[in-house]
């Protein structure tokens, strides 16, 4: 190393018990620069399901500076028996040395994977990876690829369609139906809610069918879905019917850039948290008289769209006109006898059965910060 004296330095924990390393590390003399550290832990420091954990760094010198050209960490795990071997190689190259940084250079950002990473062929990386790969990596290397490979070829895509597509009573009734297609880069689905939840029962709209019927999609590699589903809801004792589209497109996963929109008639709680299913709340109302839910509807036009301004900090612009509706009690149906007495759908004043509120509209624009 440019004829300088390299000093090697035994690491020796003072005790035992605690999770210190032991080995060896190299310092150059003069500058007192790490040249290379060589360090373990053992299972004396009582690391859970760990006998050993292996340091192994390795440096160059350029321009008078030691840095890392290779990281390398093994360690060697028995739990329940079984013995596991696991080790992480980082190789380090194209080094800039007291390059110059703006101000606006530095921020939240520790880890990036550049676009189209996974598709390197496998010529850039003889020509990238310095450190060879062993036969065992390059087995499984092989075997990925080649697995990856066969199950995107058409007649294994037609296999899992066949497989996926299936119908199945069970799904119908409590998970809902999908139909998806899949492609080499995307999957695309239809599908509709299951009907145990398409049904249900409320003191407002009394027996009400409530179905949703989504059609969507989302890139393999990129992760960037995109949907639009109809809701379509109707209440026998009220006779009203509550029509709605929502929807959502994403233009660019890196940076979370996508917008949304709803339009239509929904019903929903005054609380927009929904903390009470209505299941549990159609239970409560037939088996025992109770009624907790109480809801409203309104009739909206809302868009909106989302990015990340800065790494970590996202942003979301919310244009929305409304018009809201109070709705009261129109069914007293019960399975059971008893005195107890419905509470009227006003939130506030549980014996008064007039709407709680008047009917209004609204607009509104909002700047939020996540």
């Amino acid at each position: 190393m440019d004829r300088k004296e390299i000093n090697k330095i035994e690491v020796i924990p003072m005790r035992k018990g605690d999770p210190l390393f032991r080995g060896f590390i190299y310092i150059t003399s003069g500058d007192y620069q790490i040249f290379g550290s060589d360090l373990m832990l053992t299972k004396d420091a009582q690391i859970q399901f760990v006998d050993t954990v292996n340091l192994l760094q390795e440096t160059i010198l350029i321009n008078g500076v030691c840095t890392p050209v290779k990281m390398q960490i093994s360690s060697y795990i028995k739990i329940f028996g079984f013995r596991a071997i696991d080790m992480s190689v980082a190789a380090m190259s194209n080094y800039q040395l007291n390059r110059p940084f703006d101000k606006k250079f530095f921020n939240n950002e520790t880890f990036k994977i550049e676009k189209q990473a996974n598709k390197k062929d496998s010529i850039y990386w003889v020509s990238s990876r310095n450190i060879v790969l062993s036969d065992e990596e390059s087995k499984h290397y092989f075997k990925s690829d080649s697995t990856y490979a066969a199950e995107h070829t058409p007649a294994y895509l037609d296999s899992i369609h066949r497989v996926e597509n299936k119908i199945d009573l069970s799904k119908i009734f409590f998970t809902g139906y999908s139909y998806s297609k899949h492609t080499e880069t995307n999957t695309n689905y239809l599908s509709f809610s299951p009907l145990l939840f398409s049904t249900g029962f409320n003191t407002v709209e009394g027996l009400y069918f409530d179905v949703n019927l989504r059609k969507g999609s989302y890139n393999v590699d990129y992760n960037q879905p995109s949907f639009i589903a109809l809701n379509l809801r109707y209440g026998l004792a009220n006779k009203n019917f509550s029509p709605g589209i929502t929807g959502y497109k994403t233009i660019n996963s890196f940076n979370s850039l996508g917008y949304g929109y709803k339009l239509g008639r929904f019903v929903a709680q005054y609380n927009n948290a929904n903390p009470i299913n209505g299941i549990i709340n159609a239970a409560y109302t037939l088996l025992d008289r109770q009624n907790f839910m109480k809801i409203y509807q309104i009739e909206v036009a809302q868009i909106y769209l989302d990015k990340e301004l800065l790494n970590g900090l996202y942003a979301r612009a919310n244009s929305q006109y409304f018009q809201r509706q109070a709705m009261v009690n129109h069914s007293y149906y019960s399975f059971v006898k008893n005195d107890r007495i419905y509470t009227s759908n006003n939130p506030l004043y549980a014996a008064n059965d007039l709407p709680a509120f008047a009917t209004h509209q609204g607009a509104s624009l909002r700047l939020l910060y996540l």
